[in-house]
């Protein structure tokens, strides 16, 4: 008889049904077996699980209380919730998320940094806690199943797509984790499957739209390699922003093709207030009165290549203007120089946005069909062909007809199909030149005007590029400094981008090849370098010839020491010169031939 009733006895004896009137104590027992980790028993969790599941049988024998939907009694359901939730999940799972999500940090930062003595994940607590719970099967608690792998496989997805969406930046660093997640923890953590965020993004078109003036005026243009380059970096920040074609294909790729035409339109506002002041500037008494000399005195001239205009000329008049201090008024050279920098800026970013939509498009196109809009074709003839039927297609007789409705939702995603493919072959071939367009606009606008203070702007070049020149200069040799401001930079096409600009509207540009002004800017520099040159090679002479020695003893060569230091002051101070001569001549060839390259944005197709 004891053999016979041993299961029933053994039963009661190991009943724990009693701890559902202790529920308070599971999460104290759970949490206990955590913090003791490599000395705690983990096959422990899984019996005190079936422990409390001993009080199922009691808690069903109440059917006279309220059940849920499943059928399942209301106080079975909450007492489970109660072990699953507050227990479990808070004392066991959540802690051994955190520190999974620790190490992998860890582990990611410390690869990244190059740390020389890194710490190793293998060492960490969570990584020899996972072992044990990573390879425990389902844990079984009151007809529910857990399973902790898979529960911290959702929580990385979970935080690494919530924090992604956060900064895009940071994609790269979490997708890091994913693959150390798997490689040391053997964790399968699904893609995120979110856009890309990378630095190739940069400064984002729509910022750019808003604060168009802000743009023009704190970023440098480099028409070259055709990037804009921060000035000065923002206060707090440790490196200058860049704006590139990369970038803001990238930005097309996060915004779409429909950004394009209200930036141009941005850009044109912008440009015509901007050439608004410059009109105003032009208007001036001083400036008028100066430029019509000037022409005067020119048609009295025969300019040619030997004879080009002075250089003399265009220095007396920028010295002219600082020296009457119209700088009170607003009217300098150098508020004019700024004014055509920032059209340059602007039609260059123009430029860019053009360059950056054909890159994109050139992306996108080798996922279309080389065949030109026969998608919706193609889906009309196949369901409404000779037979009009549906099941003249070929098709599995086993499977069934598809319905008309399925067919007009084919045919509606091949005309969106057809749409999307016109815009990227406009997008791509049929790409309108901007800058050309910009120009054809004005010249209507002021037909319609009398504009003919601009009739004379050619003549103001020379000044002005004798002041651009001098600020090239300055801004590259602030480059050196420890703190620099915004007057330092090293490139700044947008000057010439805005020379050639207002001479395309103007057509001014044959006017101001009559001047040769190049030439007499390039002889003038070579004249001021060769007379240095020569006192160079006379102070090197004076040098040479030294007291003798016997002369030196009796104290009578003092004098000529002295005369020695004073060379070598000298010859110092000429090959300085001489450099700064040089600098300035390739200073002048840089910007003419900028301004004759940027000549060809500008003339209609």
């Amino acid at each position: 008889r004891l053999l016979s009733e041993i299961d029933e006895s053994v039963r009661k004896a190991c009943d724990c049904s009693f701890l559902y009137f202790h529920k308070e104590l599971i999460p104290a027992f759970l949490a206990d077996t955590y913090q003791a980790g490599e000395k705690g028993n983990f096959c422990n969790i899984q019996l005190i699980m079936s422990a409390i599941s001993d009080a199922g049988p009691l808690l069903r024998c109440t059917p006279h209380l309220e059940t849920t939907t499943e059928g399942i009694p209301a106080h079975v359901q909450a007492f489970r919730l109660h072990v699953v939730n507050n227990a479990l999940r808070d004392k066991i799972i959540g802690p051994l998320c955190r520190d999974v999500e620790t190490a992998l940090r860890l582990a990611v930062h410390t690869r990244s940094a190059n740390i020389a003595a890194s710490i190793n994940p293998k060492m960490l607590r969570s990584k020899k806690l996972s072992f044990f719970f990573f390879e425990m099967e389902d844990i079984a608690v009151l007809g529910a199943t857990v399973n902790i792998k898979l529960a911290v496989e959702r929580y990385l997805e979970s935080i690494f797509y919530d924090l992604t969406t956060v900064s895009l930046n940071d994609s790269n660093t979490y997708t890091q984790m994913r693959l150390v997640a798997k490689e040391m923890l053997g964790l399968e953590v699904s893609n995120n499957h979110l856009p890309m965020g990378t630095i190739d993004q940069g400064v984002n078109v729509i910022e750019i739209m808003k604060n168009v003036d802000d743009f023009v005026a704190k970023f440098s243009y480099c028409i070259n390699q055709q990037f804009f380059i921060e000035k000065c970096a923002e206060r707090g920040a440790k490196y200058l922003r860049v704006v590139s074609v990369d970038n803001v294909a990238e930005s097309l790729k996060q915004h779409g093709l429909g950004i394009i035409k209200t930036t141009i339109n941005s850009a044109y506002q912008f440009l015509a207030k901007k050439f608004q002041c410059f009109s105003q500037f032009l208007q001036d008494d001083y400036i008028r009165s100066y430029l019509s000399r000037e022409v005067r005195w020119i048609q009295k001239q025969e300019l040619n290549v030997t004879n080009s205009y002075p250089c003399s000329r265009a220095t007396e008049f920028s010295s002219e203007m600082k020296r009457r201090s119209i700088a009170s008024t607003g009217k300098t050279l150098d508020v004019l120089q700024s004014i055509l920098t920032e059209i340059g800026n602007t039609l260059g970013f123009v430029r860019l946005l053009r360059s950056a939509g054909m890159q994109f498009s050139s992306k996108t196109a080798p996922f279309l069909n080389e065949t030109k809009n026969q998608f919706h074709n193609d889906i009309q003839h196949k369901s409404f062909g000779k037979s009009n039927s549906f099941h003249s297609c070929d098709r599995d007789k086993n499977k069934p007809a598809p319905t008309f409705n399925a067919w007009c939702e084919s045919e509606r995603g091949a005309k969106n199909l057809d749409e999307m493919k016109k815009i990227i072959d406009s997008n791509f071939t049929n790409q309108k030149n901007f800058c050309a367009f910009f120009v054809s606009i004005i010249q209507e606008v002021l037909s319609g005007s009398d504009h003919s203070h601009l009739n004379n702007f050619f003549v103001i070049v020379p000044s002005l590029s004798l002041c651009w020149v001098d600020s090239s200069l300055q801004a590259k040799d602030k480059m050196y400094n420890k703190n620099r401001s915004h007057d330092a930079y090293f490139t700044d096409d947008g000057f010439a981008m805005g020379i050639a600009f207002v001479f395309s509207i103007l057509n001014q540009t044959k006017d101001f090849n009559k001047l040769f002004w190049l030439n007499s800017a390039r002889q003038a520099t070579s004249l001021h370098e060769n007379s240095l040159v020569k006192k160079l090679n006379e102070a090197s002479l004076k040098t040479k010839s030294t007291p003798s020695t016997f002369m030196s003893l009796f104290g009578l060569g003092n004098n000529k020491e002295q005369d020695d230091d004073k060379n070598d002051n000298e010859i110092v101070l000429l090959n300085a010169s001489i450099k700064q001569y040089k600098d300035k001549r390739r200073e002048f060839e840089s910007l003419f031939l900028s301004i004759r390259s940027t000549w060809i944005f500008f003339k209609k197709d």
